[in-house]
C-alpha cells in the first residue's frame, strides 16, 4: 500500500531562546535605571551638639627590676607617725594653757605691798648655809614666795649652768645635781616674774667624805676618808680639818684633827 504524505510550505517557525543571568556580562546584569544614580555621599549630620569627654589617664604602676650588682631600695614607712596623723587633734584644758602662758603676773598694788614686805624682812629668800658637801642638797629658805612661781640657775666656778633637780620641802625648796658636776664654788640665781630676788655664791661638793661601810657593829673599826677641794674643784692637800664623832645616848664626843694626829694626810696628796 503506498501512503503519500501531504507538506503545505509556509512561513518558518522561530524560538528565542534567552541565555541565563550565567552567561551574561557582568555589566549586563545590572538592572536598569540602577547604573544611572549617583554614587552614595556620606551622611551629612545637621543641628547635632558635640559631646566632649575626657581622656582617661592611665594609672602606671611602676614595675621594680632588679638588675645584676644593683640592690633593691627598701622605703620603710613609720607607722606610727601615720597612725598619729590620723588621730584626731587634742583640745586642751583651761589648766593647761593657763600653764603654757606662765604665771599671772601680780598687779601694781600687790607688787608695791611685796617690796614693803621685802624692805621689812617679811618677804624673803635665803641660803641656809654657804657651803655644801658633795652628797648635800643645797637648801633655800623662803618667806612669803611660793616656789612654783620662782626660776631658779645655778652656774659652776666657769661660769656654765649646771643642770639641778629641785624640790620643795618645808623650809623652802632643795637642790641636788640632776648628774656629774664639777666641785668648787657656785653661784645661784632666783628671779620672781624677772626681777632677781637672790644671788648668792656657795662652795659646793668641797668636802667629800668616805666611809668603808655603811653600818658599823660593836667592836669594828671604822675607816674614813677625807678629800678637801679648792672653788675650782683641785685638791686641797694641807688643808686643816677636823671631825666631830658624837654619841648622844653615851653622852661622849671625840674630835678628830689634822691638828692633834688623828686625822693623817696621804702622801701621794703631795706627788
Amino acid at each position: 500500500m503506498l501512503l503519500v504524505f501531504l507538506v503545505q510550505a509556509g512561513p518558518l517557525w522561530s524560538i528565542d531562546v534567552e541565555p541565563s543571568p550565567a552567561d551574561q556580562p557582568v555589566e549586563d546584569q545590572i538592572p536598569e535605571g540602577v547604573a544611572d544614580e549617583e554614587e552614595p555621599k556620606e551622611p551629612v549630620f545637621d543641628n547635632l551638639s558635640p559631646t566632649v569627654t575626657e581622656p582617661v589617664e592611665e594609672v602606671i604602676s611602676p614595675t621594680i627590676t632588679e638588675e645584676a650588682g644593683v640592690e633593691p631600695i627598701e622605703i620603710l614607712v613609720d607607722e606610727e607617725a601615720e597612725a598619729e596623723e590620723e588621730l584626731e587633734p587634742e583640745i586642751s584644758t583651761k589648766e593647761e594653757i593657763e600653764s603654757e602662758k606662765g604665771p599671772v603676773k601680780k598687779s601694781k598694788l600687790t607688787y608695791l605691798w611685796n617690796q614693803v614686805k621685802v624692805f621689812l624682812g617679811v618677804r624673803k629668800a635665803s641660803l641656809v648655809k654657804e657651803s655644801f658637801g658633795a652628797d648635800d642638797k643645797v637648801g633655800i629658805k623662803l618667806r612669803d614666795y611660793k616656789a612654783e612661781e620662782l626660776e631658779i640657775l645655778v652656774f659652776d666656778s666657769q661660769e656654765e649652768p649646771v643642770a639641778v633637780l629641785i624640790e620643795e620641802d618645808e623650809e623652802g625648796v632643795s637642790i641636788a645635781p640632776a648628774g656629774r658636776f664639777r666641785p668648787g664654788r657656785h653661784k645661784i640665781q632666783v628671779f620672781e616674774e624677772g626681777e632677781l630676788i637672790l644671788e648668792r655664791d656657795f662652795v659646793w661638793g668641797v668636802l667629800a667624805i668616805n666611809t668603808n661601810r655603811s653600818v658599823y657593829t660593836p667592836g669594828q673599826t671604822a675607816k674614813l676618808s677625807l678629800a678637801v677641794l679648792d672653788e675650782a674643784g683641785m685638791m686641797v692637800c694641807g688643808a686643816k680639818l677636823e671631825l666631830v664623832i658624837t654619841n648622844k645616848e653615851e653622852k661622849i664626843e671625840e674630835i678628830l684633827s689634822t691638828d692633834n694626829g688623828t686625822i693623817i694626810v696621804n702622801p701621794e696628796c703631795f706627788g
